[in-house]
């Protein structure tokens, strides 16, 4: 299994992609979301392989450029049978980049951030 693309910029909108919705919208039971946010380079999707068990699943990189273009959810949710409820891990694209402005970076969070898109948000930082 792997990350699916959600949202992603084409042109100079920002669109749904239809593999990561078809994938939402078949879950039949209760979501929760869990969505991270953060500095580019901070360490976000390799959080999120680790609360999956994975050394791989999230895309990670040794570069400063970013692995994560857009926002990805884990194209499998997680099952709590005891909750009959489904786990939903959402990946954003790091914010502060040289390579996206500021209007980029606030509409990717405003995303990640959105009451209506996730149940929880954990932003990762870090200072140097």
């Amino acid at each position: 299994m792997a990350a699916l693309p959600l949202i992603v910029l084409q042109g100079d909108k920002f669109v749904v992609h239809e593999e990561g919705a078809r994938k939402l919208m078949s879950i039949t039971n209760d979501v929760a979301v869990i969505s991270i946010a953060g500095l580019y380079r901070s360490g976000k999707s390799y959080l999120l392989n680790r609360l999956l068990g994975k050394q791989h699943g999230f895309a990670v990189g040794p570069t400063v450029n970013p692995c994560t273009k857009g926002i990805f959810v884990w194209g499998e949710p997680i099952h709590l049978e005891e909750l009959n409820m489904s786990v939903i891990l959402i990946d954003t694209e790091g914010i502060g980049s040289i390579q996206q402005d500021k209007n980029y970076d606030t509409k990717i969070f405003r995303y990640t951030i959105s009451k209506d898109f996730s149940t929880s948000v954990y932003f990762n930082f870090f200072l140097c």
